[in-house]
């Protein structure tokens, strides 16, 4: 824990079982080290990657429990964890697990030291021989019995009978992935309040395509042609006529890309489902789990990856279209405007017939390029935490409890949305 440590003059039987401690007899062993515990921090996994990495290693028995709540208690490290197993895998040692385990355990060669592990969740551990926190314990007889106990011997184990699983490991990983632990200063303990739920908002910007309009320039007023009429109802749509429908390599829940034919409507669905992570509360906005906003995040990853693919699509057909879209606005003008030329285009006299034409074009050109341009659609999430204060709003639990009983969420999970303890400072 970074304290320098007061000696132990004779190894007093009260001791502490800092890091610095654990690491200490770990490098001090000749012959074998054997360890149970919760979890590792990861200065005490360092120290015993060291001794696996030398030519003449000690044999090294590790017993672990496998619950992702020793993480988020703060027994140990999220990286201690995967590195120790993959180390020891690479030396063809296995991890053992042992569900529960609360105590921690470490016998090098003769020498035993017995501790109650801190969670640094709750309060900071001890640094100092003052303040005791283990036993040691010497000789070859009790050393002894502790490896038979943990299978070091020709017996059955009596803790650790089940090995720590890639399976295990990864289900372990994925949980702190979706729910992590945080990280703590163990110099004060505040009083915390801890949620499983969050304000969660999200903003699509620039994801309507078949509403997209612009106004209708007034010299080209009075249109004939029926086709065009339906582009042109004191606005100009370019895709009245147009089959919005259009193939596209998607992104799909199971991350998976399969070409399929897609609208907008199809993207706004996409965007609905999003919702079904969320709960609406009346009055205070959409509220999600946090073990539900990874997969809400990457639901909106791919909304976004949709939305971008699409617009590409429909920008690429509506490209090879253009020129057909000019044509059919000159040729349903050039005939009137040669007859008789807009007023405004008279002002200095009446422009020529290649005038008039090339006026014309360009006019036509411009409002098809402005009507079939489109901004790049922008998502945007805010994830707030929610306040101490609103859960003391009995409407705001109220109208929560609600939504997520209407949703058929579990009385488990509604029963413990909040809690309230003293625990050690977040860090910076």
């Amino acid at each position: 824990m970074g304290d320098n440590l007061e000696p132990n003059p004779g190894q007093n039987l009260f001791d502490v079982a800092s890091d610095e401690v654990l690491a200490q007899m770990i490098a001090g062993a000749r012959h074998r080290i054997l360890m149970v515990a919760p979890a590792l921090t990861a200065s005490v996994a360092q120290a015993l990657v060291g001794r696996l990495d030398e030519p003449q290693s000690p044999l090294i028995e590790l017993i672990l429990d496998a619950d992702p709540e020793v993480y988020r208690l703060g027994f140990g490290d999220v990286a201690a964890l995967a590195l120790i197993r993959d180390r020891m895998l690479a030396h063809g040692l296995a991890v053992r697990q042992q569900e529960g385990i609360r105590i921690g355990v470490l016998v090098t060669d003769e020498a035993m030291i017995v501790w109650s592990p801190t969670p640094r969740l709750v309060e900071a551990g001890s640094t100092s021989r003052q303040k005791p926190n283990a036993i040691r314990l010497g000789g070859t007889a009790a050393a002894q019995k502790l490896a038979e106990a943990v299978g070091a011997g020709d017996g059955p184990p009596e803790v650790g009978k089940v090995g720590l699983t890639p399976e295990k490991a990864e289900e372990v990983a994925n949980d702190l992935r979706r729910n992590p632990p945080q990280k703590f200063d163990l110099a004060r303990a505040v009083r915390v309040f801890s949620s499983q739920a969050r304000y969660v908002e999200l903003e699509v910007r620039n994801s309507r395509f078949a509403s997209r309009s612009v106004p209708w320039p007034e010299e080209l007023l009075g249109i004939i042609d029926e086709k065009l009429r339906k582009r042109v109802e004191g606005r100009f749509k370019p895709f009245a006529d147009f089959d919005l429908r259009l193939p596209v390599n998607v992104v799909h829940p199971d991350g998976r890309e399969r070409e399929v034919r897609i609208d907008e409507k199809w993207l706004n669905q996409q965007r609905q489902s999003l919702e079904n992570w969320t709960f609406e509360v009346k009055g205070y906005g959409r509220i999600i789990l946090r073990q539900h906003q990874d997969a809400f995040e990457k639901g909106v990853e791919r909304l976004k990856t949709n939305l971008n693919r699409y617009r590409s699509a429909l920008q690429n057909a509506m490209d090879a279209r253009k020129a057909e879209i000019v044509q059919q606005v000159i040729a349903e003008f050039r005939p009137r405007w040669l007859a008789s030329p807009p007023p405004e285009r008279m002002r200095w006299g009446r422009p020529s017939d290649a005038e008039l034409e090339a006026e014309l074009a360009w006019i036509a050109a411009q409002l098809v390029d402005d009507a079939t341009c489109f901004d790049e659609p922008e998502t945007k999430v805010v994830i707030k935490d929610i306040a101490p204060e609103s859960v003391q709003s009995e409407e705001f639990v109220s109208r929560l409890e609600q939504a997520m009983r209407k949703a058929r969420v579990p009385d488990s999970i509604i029963e413990n949305l909040w809690k309230t303890y003293m625990a050690a400072r977040q860090a910076d």
